[in-house]
């Protein structure tokens, strides 16, 4: 253990890290065109007027190119450039108009622009820049970045040549390819440190604190990747929840050592150059930092995808923490915490937690509720409308039934005073119409004659009513013009 930390203690003043530039204006990019493909010799291609510098590294034949009035077109050496108006020149070519849309600039602080050696940081805070880190933006690209904060940096590689001070970069970027390929408001000033931390326990990124951290995460904000398990976890100065686990451990100042307790846990458990054992369950990846809480976190996230995404990581996380627990004096570490994301379906945009899943139930039964509380003053409304109408609304419609003919009528005794209407239309009797109807005597009643005619082909107005003397209509007892007189 000693030797490890006399080692660590010569490296101990190399705690930097190496960030590199994704973007890239560059002619052969298809990212870079407005049908998501590089130009074919039949196409016509148009260069937006805010476009800066654009560079060709092979041989092109097109149809046509229209250039902005300010911008430059860099072709590589002995590149050869061709126009031609010959469909046959390249069959494959449907022949269009395409937009360069590389024309915008990509911000220095969004932390998709930029990996570490093995690949995207897992947070963003870190994923951008830190104070000691060495900047590379590769050689034979051209770039278009926009900075709009003042931030520090160790070093910058700038396509080949190397820049160790504030005031030479800044020069470089005042110039024409600088102006070209930079774009800055709000006058950021980029600081070169050209210093490594010295600090053995670690030294933080530097990107936390504010208006930076905001500046961030507000770049990534709708921007998170979909996740597909459960109570993902986050790290401090991560934008975005993740599958895997997170450990958290406090540090003894006079014992720990930063590169020392990287390098061990990396070998040990094969994250540096063993990975290939560990393909059966996903590969495994380890991130370490030190925190702005001023504690040391362990990010480990894995290959998967689906439901088994961050399991594995979740598996080798417990190995670790179990081995800083038993070792935790010669770590120099303490108060060794540890969170994990859950198994999840595998169809999950995002994780749902017990929480969230109850949340989801009392809103479906609020739903039900206030559905079935409408549905009830509807129906409740429907039936006070209906006793709104007239009983009788429907009877009326109906000429063979009286009204009335719902109700049961009894049979009373017969009353010598009591007496109905008569109906000349079918007998004049003053029989009690109640009785009997073996009892009833029925007079003869005259054929009647027929009361209208209707016209052979048809009538127009309606049936015509004839005349006739002998029609009478109902007598009613009420009247006092009636001959008879009610009893």
């Amino acid at each position: 253990m000693k030797v490890l930390i006399i080692f660590a203690t010569v490296i101990g003043v190399c705690l930097c890290d190496t960030k590199t530039w994704q973007r890239d204006v560059n002619y052969g990019n298809p990212d870079n065109w407005s049908s998501g493909k590089v130009p074919c010799a039949s196409d016509t291609i148009k260069f937006p007027e805010s476009t800066g510098a654009v560079f060709m590294q092979t041989n092109t034949t097109l149809r046509e190119i229209i250039l902005p009035m300010n911008g430059a077109l860099v072709l590589n050496n002995y590149l050869r450039l061709a126009f031609s108006d010959d469909s046959e020149a390249d069959p494959e070519c449907v022949g269009e108009e395409q937009t360069f849309t590389g024309n915008t600039p990509e911000n220095w602080f969004d932390s998709v622009n930029w990996a570490g050696p093995s690949g995207p940081i897992p947070v963003d805070t870190e994923n951008v820049p830190c104070q000691f880190d060495r900047v590379v933006f590769p050689t034979d690209k051209l770039f278009y970045v926009g900075v709009d904060l003042s931030t520090s940096i160790g070093t910058v590689s700038f396509s080949g040549v190397d820049y160790s001070s504030t005031s030479s970069f800044a020069s470089f970027i005042s110039s024409p390819p600088g102006q070209q390929q930079f774009s800055l408001s709000n006058n950021p000033t980029i600081t070169l440190q050209n210093t490594q931390c010295g600090d053995l326990t670690g030294c933080q990124c530097g990107n936390d604190v504010e208006p930076v951290r905001t500046k961030i995460c507000g770049l990534r904000s709708g921007s998170c990747p979909a996740i597909a398990c459960r109570n993902a976890v986050t790290p401090a100065g991560s934008c975005c929840p993740l599958c895997g686990a997170l450990i958290t451990m406090d540090y003894n100042p006079q014992s720990f050592n930063y590169e020392a307790t990287k390098s061990q846990i990396e070998t040990k458990f094969g994250l540096r150059s063993s990975r290939k054992k560990r393909q059966a369950t996903g590969e495994v990846s380890m991130y370490m930092s030190k925190t702005i809480s001023n504690k040391i976190q362990m990010v480990f996230t894995d290959s998967n995808a689906g439901s088994s995404s961050g399991q594995a990581a979740v598996s080798l996380a417990q190995d670790v923490q179990n081995d800083l627990f038993t070792n935790a004096d010669d770590y120099g570490v303490s108060n060794v915490n540890m969170q994990s994301s859950e198994k999840g379906t595998g169809g999950l945009s995002g994780g749902v937690s017990g929480g969230g899943i109850a949340g989801i139930i009392i809103g479906l039964v609020v739903v039900v509720c206030i559905f079935s509380t409408l549905i009830f003053f509807y129906l409740r409304r429907n039936s006070f409308g209906a006793k709104d109408e007239p009983l009788h609304a429907d009877i009326e419609m109906s000429h063979s039934l009286p009204p009335g003919f719902m109700q049961e009528i009894s049979n009373p005794a017969y009353d010598s005073s009591l007496r109905g209407f008569d109906n000349p239309m079918y007998t004049t009797t003053k029989e009690n119409i109640y009785a009997s109807p073996a009892e009833v005597k029925v007079e003869p009643v005259e054929a009647a004659k027929p009361r209208y005619v209707v016209e052979e082909k048809g009538a127009n107005e309606g049936p015509k009513w004839e005349e006739d003397d002998n029609l009478k209509a109902f007598s009613n007892p009420m009247s006092p013009d009636n001959e008879e007189s009610i009893a």
